[in-house]
Parts: C-alpha cells; sequence; structure tokens
C-alpha cells in the first residue's frame, strides 16, 4: 500500500486553524500562524475525507491542497482532478 503525505498551504495564517478546527470539530495544536500543515497517512483512500473537504469549501478557505505519493509523485489538488484521483485511489 503507498503511504500519502497531504500538505494543507494557506494564504493567510488563520485559514488552516480556521479550517482544521471546522474539519476535526475541536481545536487543532499547530505554531501560531503556520502557513502550512502536513499529515501522512497508510494509504491513499484515508486522504480522500480532508481533500474533499477542502476542494468542497474552496469558496470559504483560500487553502491549496497538495498530494505527495510515496515521496515520488507531487500532485495539487483541484476541483478539475478530485474525481480522477478518487478513482485511481479505489484501485491503488
Amino acid at each position: 500500500m503507498k503511504k500519502v503525505l497531504v500538505t494543507l498551504l494557506a494564504q493567510k495564517p488563520s485559514e488552516l486553524s480556521r479550517f482544521l478546527k471546522s474539519y476535526y470539530q475541536k481545536e487543532v495544536i499547530m505554531e501560531e500562524g503556520a502557513f502550512s500543515w502536513s499529515c501522512f497517512y497508510e494509504s491513499p483512500s484515508e486522504s480522500l475525507n480532508i481533500l474533499s473537504a477542502i476542494i468542497d469549501n474552496a469558496e470559504d478557505y483560500q487553502i491549496e491542497p497538495l498530494l505527495i505519493i510515496d515521496k515520488v509523485a507531487t500532485l495539487k489538488v483541484t476541483n478539475e482532478n478530485l474525481e480522477d484521483l478518487i478513482k485511481l485511489f479505489v484501485w491503488i
């Protein structure tokens, strides 16, 4: 199974903490004023929920999600490629 690193990049420091608090429904401990946040997932399918949430709420948050698969491929996740990623992850 391929490991995945999801990195969220924000244009404003408050965006990340606001999104993560909403997503996890609790405070998330992170460096004050952070512009990036990363999390490893054991399989690509485990990362789909947070990636989908970012894309679905793109109007509310200025956050850019990046996906790194097995330290080999880096992808910018967008509304245009999310569906293809979901299909791909089902088969990995």
